[in-house]
């Protein structure tokens, strides 16, 4: 665990040039990942909605947009999430499956070290680092990552009229 950054920078991509063509994007995190806003100016036409839907996702649901824009594999933030991966992310239905997988996350008590972790951090004002965090999750059980691999799985399922480029496993249960 490090200390909490109270000023954590945006992202901040920025194409725009002197003839009008591409777009300024600015995306504020809070402490732990969480998108807090969004600021989008630029000439191509964008779904308010499908903007307005990353509102309250962590990093982590945008393809760890934050750590792979940082090191420089992503060179377009526009393209990059437009590409076919993110498609789920802009399902009216997508907010459900985090639902869905919060309360599959709640319910576990092999989680609750995990949630008393969390809240440790949250309330001593420090900030869980990426390494930590995937040591943390190595301990959940087979159980807990099957069911929620059968609810992603499921999503996939339901939704395949509108998600046509993903690939989607059988179940094995």
């Amino acid at each position: 665990m490090k200390e909490k950054n109270p000023n954590r920078p945006p992202l901040i991509y920025n194409s725009l040039k002197e003839t009008g063509e591409g777009c300024f994007l600015k995306f504020t995190f809070n402490n732990y990942g969480i998108i807090d806003s969004i600021t989008y100016f630029g000439k191509l036409k964008i779904s308010y909605h499908s903007i307005v839907s990353l509102v309250g996702l962590h990093e982590n649901y945008l393809n760890e947009l934050l750590s792979r824009y940082e090191i420089d594999l992503i060179e377009d933030i526009t393209e990059f999430l437009s590409e076919n991966w993110a498609m789920a992310l802009f399902h009216d239905n997508f907010s459900k499956l985090v639902i869905r997988l919060k309360n599959i996350i709640q319910e576990k008590d092999e989680l609750q070290e995990i949630q008393n972790i969390i809240n440790t951090v949250v309330n001593n004002n420090l900030n869980l680092d990426r390494e930590t965090l995937k040591t943390l999750l190595k301990d959940i059980s087979e159980g807990t990552q099957k069911k929620i691999e059968i609810e992603i799985i499921q999503f996939l399922h339901d939704n395949r009229n509108h998600l046509p480029f993903y690939y989607i496993p059988t179940f094995k249960e």
